[in-house]
């Protein structure tokens, strides 16, 4: 094949969830997000998302690095991880 009919390769739903939840990070407060914001973030791509969804991948994020989980279980809440927030996510700019 030479490469002239390749494509990229079509946007899970999950990796466009994970692309919402680092950029509603980005766009929050000291970067805080909660598994309520992450379901709001799903809603305006318009995937219906359960809130066992929002936690999942949340978790998912912070096992990767990319987000630091805090608080006890019943106030969960992530933050945005400074060093990985660049990479192949857009608005990884540090703050000043």
């Amino acid at each position: 094949m030479t490469g002239n009919g390749a494509t990229a390769p079509k946007p899970t739903h999950q990796s466009m969830r994970a692309d919402a939840l680092l950029a509603e990070a980005r766009c929050r407060p000291q970067g805080r997000i909660t598994s309520g914001a992450a379901r709001a973030a799903y809603a305006r791509l318009g995937l219906a998302a359960k809130r066992r969804t929002a936690r999942r991948d949340l978790k998912a994020l912070a096992a990767e690095g990319l987000l630091t989980a805090c608080g006890p279980d019943s106030q969960r809440y992530y933050v945005a991880t400074r060093t990985r927030m660049g990479g192949s996510h857009p608005g990884g700019e540090a703050d000043g």
